[in-house]
C-alpha cells in the first residue's frame, strides 16, 4: 500500500502536514498509527528528513514495534534508520550517547526496575537518623516526585508527604549514584537534566531530530512534557497525536492538561480533528459517547462510525468475581453454539489477578483458553538472578 493510499480527508492532511507545531486529535480506532506512521514515510519520501532525523515516541514496546513494521513496509529498509522507542527508552538511549557524566553517571550505568529500587530503598531506610517510614509507600510516593519532576527538596514545600520522604529520598537518590544506577523516574529526569543544563549537548540533540512526534500525547506526564519542549524547541517541528477522552492514567501521574493546553504551549499549532471510527460499530461509538460527554473536560469530536450497525451493547451486573466469571463462561458457551470460533473471542479484565477467578471458570466448564501478558518474562526469579551476573559483568559498582 502506498504513503497515500486510502487517506480520508483529515488523514491526508494531518500526514502531508508542513513545519510547525500540529495536533492530531483522534480518538479510538480513527488511524492514529496509521497517520504517524504515514506522515514519518512522507517526511521520509519527501526528502524533509533524513531517518535519523526523525524521533519517535510511544508508551509501550509493542506500540513502538508495531509502528516500526508499518513503517518498513511503507519506506522499507530506511525505516531502520528512524528513532522508534518508548520514552524511557529514549531517555535512556539520551544519557548513553551524550554524556551520563553530565549527571553523575558514568558509561554502563544499570537501570533499576520496580523490584530492584525497592530493595534499594529497603536498604537505605535501615539507615540510623531517618525516620521510620512503611517503604512501599515511601518508594510510591518517590515514584509520584520522579515523574512529576520534582527534587526531594522541592517535593517536600509541596506536600507534607514531600517535607515526610524528603530524607528518604536523597538518600536512596545518593544510593542509586553510589550503585551507578538509575531508576524509571531519573531516566526522565536526569535527560532533562542533562539537556537544560548543558546547552551544547542541548543544541547537538536539537540539531540531530528535526521532526519530533509523540503518540498517546494524552497520557504524558508533566517531566515527559518537559522533555518534548526541549527537544523539538529549536525548530517547534512537533507532531502530537491523541485524545482527551482517553486521559486515564492519572493515577499514574499523567496530565490530561498537557494535551488540553498544547497550543497554548506551542504557539501556532494547527488542529487536525480526525473523526471517522473505521474500528467500532455505531451502536458502540454511540454508547461511547454517552458515557464519556459526561467528562467535564471533554473534547467532543463528533465520531461518525463507518461499519455496519452491529450488535446492541448490553451491561450485566453480577453479585461478585466469581459470580461475573462463571456468566463470562456461560456466554462463550452460548456464542460457541452459535457456531463463533473461541479464537474469535476476547475477554478483557481490569487487574492480572482477575484472571484467576476467570480460569478457574473456563477450566470448570471445559473451555480451552490462553492468558494473554500473563507474569512478565523478566520479572521472573531465575531471569532476575541470571540479568543480575550479567549487570555485575558490565557495572562492577552495582
Amino acid at each position: 500500500m502506498g504513503i497515500y493510499d486510502n487517506l480520508d480527508p483529515e488523514q491526508l492532511e494531518a500526514v502531508t502536514y508542513g513545519n510547525g507545531p500540529l495536533l492530531v486529535a483522534a480518538g479510538a480506532g480513527s488511524g492514529k498509527t496509521t497517520v504517524l506512521t504515514r506522515r514519518i514515510a512522507h517526511l521520509i519520501r519527501t526528502k524533509k528528513a533524513e531517518p535519523s532525523q526523525i524521533l519517535a515516541t510511544t508508551f509501550t514496546k509493542k506500540a513502538a514495534q508495531e509502528m516500526r513494521n508499518r513503517l518498513i513496509a511503507l519506506v522499507g529498509k530506511s525505516a531502520n534508520g528512524v528513532w522508534i522507542a518508548t520514552v524511557h527508552r529514549t531517555c535512556a538511549c539520551l544519557l548513553r550517547e551524550c554524556g551520563p557524566h553530565h549527571v553523575g553517571l558514568s558509561s554502563g550505568f544499570s537501570i533499576y526496575d520496580e523490584d530492584e529500587s525497592l530493595a534499594a530503598l529497603n536498604r537505605v531506610s535501615k539507615k540510623p537518623g531517618l525516620p521510620v517510614l512503611k517503604v512501599k509507600s515511601t518508594r510510591e510516593a518517590i515514584e509520584e516526585a520522579k515523574e512529576k519532576g520534582f527534587t526531594p527538596e522541592e517535593f517536600a514545600k509541596l506536600s507534607s508527604t514531600g517535607k515526610l520522604v524528603k530524607s528518604h529520598y536523597r538518600e536512596y537518590n545518593a544510593a542509586l549514584r553510589e550503585a551507578n544506577a538509575a531508576d524509571f523516574g531519573d531516566l526522565q529526569m536526569l535527560a532533562v537534566e542533562m539537556l537544560r543544563d548543558h546547552p551544547d549537548v542541548l543544541e547537538k540533540v536539537q540539531q540531530r531530530f528535526k521532526y519530533v512526534l509523540i503518540d498517546e500525547y494524552q497520557d504524558t506526564n508533566d517531566i515527559q512534557a518537559d522533555l518534548f519542549k526541549l527537544l523539538a524547541g529549536g525548530h517547534s517541528n512537533i507532531t502530537v497525536v491523541g485524545d482527551l477522552s482517553q486521559a486515564i492514567y492519572s493515577f499514574r501521574f499523567a496530565n490530561p492538561a498537557n494535551i488540553r493546553f498544547f497550543e497554548d504551549e506551542w504557539p501556532g499549532t494547527k488542529i487536525i480533528t480526525m473523526g471517522t471510527n473505521y474500528r467500532s460499530t455505531p451502536n458502540i461509538v454511540r454508547a461511547s459517547a454517552e458515557v464519556i460527554g459526561n467528562n467535564p473536560v471533554w473534547q467532543e469530536l463528533n465520531f461518525r462510525a463507518v461499519r455496519p450497525e452491529g450488535d446492541a451493547v448490553y451491561i450485566t451486573r453480577c453479585a461478585s468475581d466469581a459470580d461475573a466469571a462463571a456468566y463470562t463462561a456461560r456466554l462463550v458457551l452460548k456464542y460457541q453454539k452459535q457456531h463463533i470460533p473461541l479464537s474469535e473471542m476476547g475477554v478483557l479484565y481490569r487487574w492480572r489477578r482477575s484472571s484467576r477467578v476467570l480460569e478457574a471458570a473456563f477450566r470448570a466448564h471445559h473451555i480451552p483458553h490462553e492468558v494473554i501478558g500473563g507474569y512478565p518474562f523478566y520479572e521472573r526469579q531465575e531471569i532476575q538472578d541470571l540479568l543480575a551476573y550479567l549487570r555485575l559483568i558490565v557495572n562492577p559498582n552495582d
